[in-house]
């Protein structure tokens, strides 16, 4: 029996990959190789885990990226202070970032006259969503904390497993007995 029939189906959202769940869960099979029933649904439960955190690191790349057009207007707002008038308004140079070379290119010079970079724009988009991204934060070692203890318990499962049969195997030793030779008379 494969874990695939212990779990049948995968936690996936509707923007993840089957595939790639199942590759994941079939590389978690080879590197453990799991042994019987229990190993099998250990295995599983890893996959789903892994996965979980990789949606949530996912999550936050995608809310920072999702912030990334309202930090660079509010970063503009702060820099054109004194823009002339020959500037391009701010939301004009917030739409063309993403797609107009020459507006970038005009972005990041606004940026150098006050000895900034494109980073300034991403610590903005950070810092307008530090509540959410502190709480995926938590939510990952959350899940982080539950994969350590799993992979423990694979560890622990395997090692009673393996005290287990030690034991077995020194009863059945134990209790086989040891052949004596006879004492023969000695020739004279």
């Amino acid at each position: 029996m494969t874990s695939a029939k212990i779990v049948s189906r995968p936690p996936l959202l509707a923007s993840e990959r089957k595939q790639e769940f199942e590759e994941l869960h079939k590389a978690l099979e080879q590197d453990l190789k799991p042994r019987g029933a229990v190993e099998e649904f250990y295995v599983a439960d890893l996959a789903n885990l892994i996965w979980e955190i990789s949606r949530l690191r996912r999550a936050k790349a995608a809310i920072i990226n999702l912030a990334f057009k309202d930090a660079l207007s509010g970063v503009l707002y702060r820099v054109m202070g004194s823009a002339t008038r020959d500037t391009p308004k701010r939301g004009e140079l917030s739409n063309g970032w993403f797609h107009d070379a020459e507006t970038r290119n005009i972005v990041l010079t606004l940026l150098e006259l006050h000895s900034l970079d494109e980073t300034v724009i991403e610590a903005e988009a950070i810092r307008r969503n530090a509540s959410e991204l502190e709480m995926l934060d938590r939510m990952i070692a959350v899940q982080e904390a539950r994969l350590y203890r799993e992979l423990r318990a694979i560890a622990d499962y395997r090692e009673s497993f393996a005290d287990r049969a030690r034991t077995a195997a020194n009863n059945v030793i134990d209790a086989v007995p040891v052949l004596r030779l006879e004492k023969r008379p000695v020739l004279k």
